[in-house]
C-alpha cells in the first residue's frame, strides 16, 4: 500500500509544539512500536527490530523496498521480518493509519534507501533513532537529528560533536558485539583453514584508513599467511567465511579509530578478533577486555606480529576466540545489549519530551523553510535522491526568489542549472556555495569545454573566496549541498563537521577547504594543458590545505617529472602511496620512474608488493604486469619476466584470480574492449622483448 503525498507548499510558520498528552506514560516492555527502515533491513540494525520481537514488543514495520542485500536472503535468515511499503515521504498520520492507530513510541532506522516520513517534528508520542555508526554523513545528520527526542550511537566522538554543536538528545551505547546472526554449524575452535579474514566495504574513497591496512594485511600472503579480505558478503555467506578463519580482523576506515559491528559477527562465528585499537570504548554493557576477549594493536607492524605469532601459538588464540565467543553469547548476548538500550535510554524518556523537541528545533531555528531544506538536504546528501529533493525545496514557498534554496535545486540536478546559478548571483553576487559549485560543475565538464572556460571560471571563484573574510561569512554562503567532482573532498568535510568545529570556525574551515579543492582543479587542469610550472604552483596551494591528498601528491609528482625534477618526483610519488590505498596508477608511474633512474630492482618490488593488494581485475592491474615485466627485462630476469607476462595474459583471457584462499572474478565493463585490444598488443610485444626479439 503506497500513502500518498501532501504537496501543498510549506509555509514560514514555526515549527513549535508544546502540547502534552495528560494520559502520557513512558514507554515500557511490551509497548506497540513502529519501526521506520527498509527491507530488507541493514543488517546491524536489524539488531533493534529483531530485538524488539524477540523481547516481546508488538513491532509493525513500515518503509520502502531497500537495495541492501536480498528479500529472498532475509526471508531464509529471518522470515518473521515483513515491511508494510510506503512513499519515501509518506505522513506519519497516514502511517499511523495504515498500521491502525497510534504506536507507543517510533523507532527510526537509518534505511539503506532515502526514507523521511513527514511529521516527525509534530509527532505525539516518543521519537528514538539510529542514524549512523559511520562518519560519512555526519553533516547531514547535524541538520536531522533535533527532530528526534533520543538519537543513538555506538561512538563517543559523534556523541560529542553533537553534544558540542548544542544537540542535547544524543546518547552513546555501544552494541557492536551485539550480532544476532549465528553460525549455521556448532562452533568449532580449531581445524580452520582461513588464517585471517576481513569482510565488510573497502571502497577507497569512503573506507581510506581500513583499506590502507587492508593492503597490508593481504601483502601478509608473500609471508606464507591465508588471507581473505571480501566485500559483498553478506548474513550467512559472512558467517560461513569466519567459521573458517583463525582470526577475523576489524578496522573502522573512517573517522577516530573504533570497533565495529564485526567484532561481534566474528566472535559469534569462533574467530579470534585482532583489531585497531579505538580512542574510547563507550556504552558497553559489559567491559570487553584485551587480551581477555580481543587482540588490540596500535601500528600495523603490531598486527603483522600478532598475527605471525598467533598462528605459532594456536592454543593462545583458542582460548581468546572461545572467549570472544562466550561474551557474545553467554555474557552479553545481543538480546541483553537491546534490554539494556532500552532500560537505560528509551524507558526513561519522561512526560516533557515534546516540549524538549520544541525547545531544540526553536533553538536551531527550524521553521517549515528549515524543514524542507533538511529534507532535501538528508534526500540529496545521504542516498543521492536528487529527483526527490528537488520536490522537497519545490514545497517551500517562494522558493525560486530564495537565493539559498535555489543553490540546492541547482546542486540537486536541476533541468536549468544555468538559469538556477544566474538566479542566485543576480540575488547575492557573493554566494561562495553557489560559486563554488558552479566552478566545480565546468571543471568536471573540462573534456567538452575546454582548459580556457575551465580556467577562467575557477580563477573567478578562487577570487570571489579570497576576497572575503570567511569568518565573516553567513551560514548560508558556505555550508550546504556540495558538488563532488572529487570523492576525497567529501572526508575533509566530514572531518569539519565531526571535530567539534561550530559557528565562524565551521564556516572558515569550510571556505579553506572549499578554496584548496578551487587550486586542485586549477593544478589538474594546467597540468592537462601542459603548463606545468603554472601547474605546480596551484597544486602546491592546495597542499597547504589537503595534506594528506595522495592524488593531489600524484600530480605533484607528474609536474615535477615533467620539470625533469626526478628526485621530488620520486619523493611525491611515495607519499602518494602512503596516503591513497589501491592506487594503481601511482605505482605504476612511480615504477616507471625508478626504470627511467636505472633501478629497476627497486620498480620490480614495487610492482610485486602491489600485485599482492590491488586484486581489481581491471586495466590498472594488467598494467602492473606490464611494469614488472619491463623491470624484469631490464634486470636480465627474462624468465621472470615471461612469467609475468604469462600471468597477466590468463588474467586478461580468464577474467578470473586465484587468490589460494578464494576466486575473484572480474566486472562486467572492468575493461572495454579498446583497453583488452591495447594490453593484448603491448603484453605480446613484452613477450617478444623477453624471449630476445626485436632488438632487446
Amino acid at each position: 500500500m503506497m500513502v500518498s503525498e501532501d504537496q501543498r507548499p510549506a509555509s514560514a510558520t514555526p515549527l513549535v509544539e508544546t502540547e502534552r498528552d495528560g494520559d502520557y506514560r513512558a514507554p515500557k516492555p511490551g509497548d506497540r512500536v513502529l519501526v521506520l527502515h527498509s527491507y530488507p533491513p541493514v543488517p546491524c540494525l536489524h539488531t533493534f527490530e529483531r530485538g524488539l520481537r524477540e523481547l516481546g514488543h508488538d513491532v509493525v514495520c513500515v518503509g520502502p523496498h531497500g537495495d541492501y542485500g536480498s528479500a529472498e536472503v532475509w526471508r531464509d535468515v529471518d522470515p518473521g521480518c515483513s515491511y508494510r511499503t510506503v512513499a519515501l515521504d509518506a505522513e506519519l498520520d497516514d502511517i499511523f493509519q495504515l498500521i491502525g492507530g497510534r504506536p507507543d513510541w517510533v523507532f527510526y532506522l537509518r534505511p539503506s534507501t532515502g526514507f523521511l516520513p513527514r511529521g516527525l517534528a509534530e509527532c505525539p508520542v516518543p521519537t528514538v533513532a539510529w542514524l549512523e555508526d559511520e562518519f560519512k554523513n555526519v553533516d547531514a545528520y547535524h541538520h536531522l537529528s533535533y527532530y528526534f527526542d533520543l538519537v543513538g550511537t555506538a561512538y563517543s566522538e559523534i556523541e560529542d560533536s553533537f553534544r558540542q554543536a548544542g544537540h542535547d538528545n544524543w546518547v552513546c551505547f555501544n552494541y557492536f558485539t551485539a550480532s544476532w546472526l549465528t553460525p549455521e554449524e556448532p562452533v568449532r575452535f580449531a581445524d580452520r583453514e582461513i588464517d585471517i579474514s576481513f569482510v565488510g566495504h573497502s571502497v577507497p574513497t569512503l573506507t581510506r584508513l581500513r583499506c590502507l591496512e587492508l593492503e597490508k594485511l593481504r601483502r601478509l600472503t608473500g609471508d606464507g599467511v591465508t588471507v581473505c579480505a571480501l566485500q559483498g558478503r553478506f548474513m550467512r555467506d559472512m558467517m560461513r567465511l569466519y567459521a573458517r578463519s583463525k582470526m577475523g580482523f576489524q578496522h573502522s576506515g573512517q573517522g577516530p579509530p573504533n570497533l565495529t559491528y564485526r567484532v561481534g559477527e566474528a566472535m559469534a562465528a569462533g574467530a579470534m578478533v585482532i583489531a585497531k585499537r579505538p580512542n574510547r570504548v563507550g556504552g558497553l554493557v559489559r567491559p570487553l577486555v584485551e587480551g581477555e576477549h580481543i587482540v588490540y594493536y596500535d601500528e600495523f607492524d603490531e598486527a603483522a606480529d600478532a598475527i605471525h605469532y598467533y598462528l605459532d601459538h594456536d592454543a593462545e588464540r583458542m582460548r581468546i576466540a572461545e572467549a570472544g565467543h562466550r561474551y557474545v553469547s553467554v555474557e552479553a548476548p545481543w538480546t541483553t545489549q537491546v534490554q539494556a538500550f532500552l532500560d537505560t535510554h528509551v524507558y526513561t524518556i519522561d512526560a516533557d519530551f515534546r516540549a524538549r523537541r520544541s525547545d531544540r528545533l526553536r533553538r536551531f531555528a527550524v521553521d517549515a523553510r528549515r524543514q524542507q531544506i533538511d529534507r532535501a538536504w538528508y534526500f540529496a546528501g545521504c542516498s543521492g535522491q536528487r529527483d526527490q529533493a528537488r520536490m522537497e525545496l519545490e514545497r517551500i514557498r517562494g522558493w525560486e526568489d530564495d537565493p539559498y534554496v535555489r543553490c540546492m535545486y541547482a546542486t540537486c540536478g536541476s533541468p536549468n542549472y544555468a538559469a538556477d546559478v544566474e538566479a542566485v548571483l543576480r540575488a547575492k553576487p557573493r554566494h561562495l556555495l553557489t560559486i563554488y559549485n558552479y566552478a566545480d560543475r565546468v571543471f568536471a565538464s573540462r573534456a567538452s569545454i575546454g582548459a580556457k572556460g575551465v580556467l577562467a571560471a575557477i580563477q573567478g571563484a578562487i577570487g570571489c573566496f579570497t576576497r572575503v573574510n570567511p569568518r565573516a561569512l553567513e551560514a548560508d554562503e558556505i555550508e550546504g549541498l556540495m558538488a563532488f567532482s572529487d570523492a576525497r573532498l567529501r572526508a575533509y568535510i566530514t572531518d569539519a563537521y565531526l571535530e567539534r568545529e561550530h559557528g565562524a570556525q565551521l564556516r572558515e574551515r569550510l571556505h579553506s577547504l572549499l578554496l584548496a579543492q578551487l587550486y586542485k582543479n586549477r593544478g589538474i587542469t594546467l597540468y592537462e594543458d601542459r603548463k606545468y610550472a603554472d601547474a605546480q604552483k596551484a597544486l602546491s596551494r592546495a597542499a597547504h590545505t589537503l595534506a594528506d591528498d595522495g592524488y593531489l601528491s600524484a600530480y605533484l609528482a607528474r609536474t615535477a617529472s615533467e620539470l625533469g625534477r626526478a628526485a621530488e618526483a620520486e619523493t611525491l610519488y611515495t607519499d602518494a602511496i602512503r596516503c591513497e590505498p589501491h592506487f594503481a596508477e601511482a605505482h605504476c608511474e612511480l615504477a616507471s620512474l625508478l626504470r627511467e633512474l636505472e633501478r629497476p630492482g627497486e620498480a620490480a618490488r614495487l610492482l610485486e608488493d602491489a600485485l599482492l593488494s590491488y586484486l581489481s581485475l581491471d586495466a590498472s592491474r594488467l598494467a602492473m604486469y606490464l611494469g614488472l615485466a619491463e623491470a624484469r627485462i631490464a634486470l636480465g630476469q627474462r624468465d621472470e619476466a615471461r612469467a609475468a607476462i604469462r600471468t597477466g595474459i590468463e588474467e586478461l583471457e580468464s577474467g578470473t584470480l586465484d587468490t589460494g584462499a578464494y576466486t575473484i572474478s572480474r566486472q562486467v565493463g572492468a575493461i572495454s574492449a579498446a583497453e583488452s585490444k591495447e594490453l593484448r598488443r603491448a603484453l605480446g610485444g613484452l613477450a617478444d622483448r623477453a624471449r630476445g626479439r626485436n632488438g632487446a
